[in-house]
């Protein structure tokens, strides 16, 4: 049991000197900002007993880095934070209030992929509203259960046996008393949110993404601006919105 409770710390810290390095956990581990933080080049191991919570579960800076969850993830934004070249396997659970696992490196190299077994849950996604100074809605933003946002060129792969499922979202009522619907719940979010303005998503930080599903995809598959493919043998519960890319879906028998 480790309990890294103090203002900005870590449960664990791998900091830039411990390449090559690599832990394995098997018990609880309290971040008050991340349960596991790497700087690169390490590898993370987590066995079903292990549980992992903090405002992150686990934190992937730098590059290179390897995960292997087999226990529970529950974080108040975000699970798990990829960067570059990162692999991370999931046979255990992922929760994040904001996002399940988030990809956000702005390099070209990013080339992150994500293996989800047919154990392995990945859970999270959320909408919010903004409103201006005279309570009029201007914007509504949301993220995914997964979310990608790298540079054009960098190619982002998810192999999904598992389950992905997006948080469920509720209608909003403004100060007006204007209710807003409740926006489908986002699964995979390739793309960035808007938090102003009227375009809910910035599809320009976003690179070429390949999807496998074989599994359960619960919410919709958002894509952006790269030349992505969805490729289904499993369940989609929700719509696929194409990105203005050359993208392709093709189903092999599955549901959508």
């Amino acid at each position: 049991y480790i309990n890294g409770s103090g203002a900005f710390t870590d449960g664990i810290s791998m900091n830039l000197g411990s390449f090559g390095a690599r832990v394995i956990i098997g018990g609880s581990i309290i971040g008050n900002v991340a349960a596991v933080d790497t700087q690169g080049g390490n590898t993370v191991t987590t066995s079903g007993s292990a549980d992992l919570s903090g405002t992150f579960g686990i934190r992937l800076n730098g590059a290179d880095n390897t995960v292997q969850h087999g226990g529970t993830i529950t974080a108040i934004t975000d699970g798990v934070i990829m960067s570059t070249r990162d692999t991370m396997t999931v046979s255990g659970s992922i929760y994040g209030e904001s996002t399940g696992i988030l990809v956000e490196s702005q390099e070209v190299e990013a080339n992150n992929i994500i293996d989800i077994t047919h154990s392995g849950v990945v859970q999270g996604g959320r909408a919010r509203v903004f409103e201006d100074t005279s309570s009029q809605t201007v914007a509504q933003s949301q993220t995914g259960a997964i979310q990608l946002q790298g540079d054009p060129g960098a190619v982002n792969t998810i192999d999904n046996a598992g389950s992905i499922i997006a948080n469920p979202t509720s209608s909003y009522t403004d100060a007006n008393m204007n209710t807003i619907p409740a926006p489908n719940p986002i699964a995979i979010l390739d793309a960035v949110p808007q938090s102003t303005g009227q375009t809910p998503f910035d599809e320009s930080l976003s690179g070429d993404t390949r999807v496998l599903n074989t599994g359960l995809i619960d919410g919709d598959i958002v894509l952006g601006g790269g030349r992505d493919v969805v490729e289904n043998a499993g369940t989609i519960k929700g719509q696929v919105r194409m990105g203005d890319g050359e993208d392709v879906f093709a189903g092999y028998g599955g549901l959508l």
